[in-house]
């Protein structure tokens, strides 16, 4: 990490992110009568040093420009380097005319600039010289040259560092994967059940994309609650403070619409640079090696049997990896109303309840176990990406844990839960110290 004018930087994997815009345009724009082609020079660096967040403004500003310009024809991205200088040139073949104010959209199709709400929209008087701004932030250039009726083409230059900051040869993806994977070395087997997700990781966060783009906000919001879990309790940093800062966005009101949509496409971002062998990993053949030991976080529980009621793929596997190392039996459900069909034909020392749930929620499942005598004695811990609920029906569970938990945390709350013995009274777990 470096500093360039008081703006962090890092390294970028350049054309994955400019890969990222294409697809973010590719994905709103399939009707569209303009076309947005982009080309690379052989002798690009792999990566760079700069400010992404800025960049990605930086480009695709220049890209909603030379949209608003162009309702029929071409857009070309070419991206080059010369000696410690990004080159990237922008040409449309719209109507050369010189910069009208626009309402900030970035990277929206006609259609849904036409059906967007007002409050949607934040003022952008000169979209162009915005642009330019963001560019002095990194010490760059803008060249313009337009011609009326033939098209505009627009150079930017910005200074960038492409030293080989690393001894090793992977890329930016690798030592980001590598940093999760570091981060559990301790632990056998998770790797594996990571690598699992990877796939449904990819497949999930390629759904948010044309919701946010669609403004379908609320559908957004709860599969962004969903993957905060995951990505949260495994450590996926980078992904999950992306998702919180999406989340963020969507809750602002008015709603920043460039922001919102640059942190999408850093998102994509993220999910791209990914290598392929982990996305593409088949649980089933080809399994990473892992420790010869035996490994388990904690022992003595093999006699204990879990309920466990969580409607998201990923998170089960979470949840099951968990139980795995702590040698339980456990059965999982996707609903309130599978978890009342289960209590009614087995015996669980222990429910983990999610609470947002589709069918029948946490809460009301909770009503529906404590009005059956055999069952009002059943430890619950609550288990939700949301913010603690002050309900009667939560105050009396045994537990309440916050998404994304820590993987120790969970497995040494459920530990009290199932023998309280093994700890000291100080180290209570229950919803009323846990509050306090």
């Amino acid at each position: 990490m470096s500093n360039l004018e008081g703006y962090s930087t890092d390294e970028i994997s350049l054309r994955t992110l400019l890969e990222s815009i294409h697809n973010i345009y590719h994905s709103t724009h399939k009707k569209s009568k303009t076309s947005l082609s982009l080309n690379f020079a052989a002798d690009l660096p792999e990566s760079i040093h700069s400010n992404r967040s800025i960049l990605l403004q930086i480009v695709s500003g220049l890209i909603c420009r030379a949209l608003h310009h162009t309702e029929e024809g071409e857009i070309s991205l070419i991206c080059m380097s010369h000696k410690d200088r990004l080159i990237i040139n922008i040409a449309d073949s719209g109507d050369g005319k010189s910069e009208e104010p626009v309402k900030s959209v970035c990277l929206l199709s006609p259609s849904q600039k036409n059906d967007l709400p007002e409050q949607c929209l934040i003022n952008c008087p000169n979209k162009l010289q915005v642009v330019k701004n963001r560019c002095e932030n990194l010490n760059g250039t803008i060249d313009i040259k337009s011609e009326l009726g033939i098209g505009t083409v627009i150079t930017l230059t910005l200074p960038i560092d492409s030293r080989e900051t690393y001894p090793s040869q992977r890329t930016v993806g690798e030592r980001m994967v590598q940093g999760w994977f570091d981060s559990f070395a301790r632990i056998p087997d998770l790797k594996r059940a990571i690598l699992k997700c990877f796939p449904v990781l990819k497949k999930e966060i390629a759904e948010i994309l044309p919701l946010v783009f669609n403004l379908e906000l609320e559908s957004a919001k709860e599969k962004i609650h969903s993957l905060k879990g995951f990505t949260g309790g495994f450590g996926l940093n980078e992904i999950y403070e992306k998702l919180k800062e999406i989340e963020s966005g969507i809750k602002t009101s008015p709603i920043v619409r460039d922001t919102l949509i640059c942190k999408t496409i850093e998102l994509d971002y993220l999910i791209r640079l990914i290598p392929g062998r982990y996305l593409d990993f088949d649980s089933s053949d080809n399994q990473p090696p892992v420790a010869d030991q035996d490994f388990r976080i904690y022992k003595g529980l093999r006699d204990k049997t879990v309920l466990v009621a969580e409607d998201q793929p990923m998170n089960q596997e979470m949840v099951a990896y968990i139980l795995k190392n702590l040698d339980l039996s456990y059965q999982i459900v996707s609903n309130g109303k599978e978890v009342l069909e289960s209590l009614q034909r087995e015996q669980f020392d222990l429910l983990l309840l999610d609470l947002q749930m589709p069918v029948l929620d946490g809460i009301e499942t909770i009503k529906r176990i404590r009005k059956k005598s055999t069952l009002e004695k059943l430890p619950i811990i609550v288990v939700t990406a949301y913010d603690r609920q002050e309900s009667e029906e939560v105050i009396q569970c045994a537990d309440f844990i916050k998404k994304p938990f820590n993987i120790d945390d969970l497995s040494r709350r459920i530990e009290k839960v199932l023998h309280p013995s093994w700890f000291p009274p100080e180290r209570s777990f229950n919803y009323q110290a846990d509050k306090r």
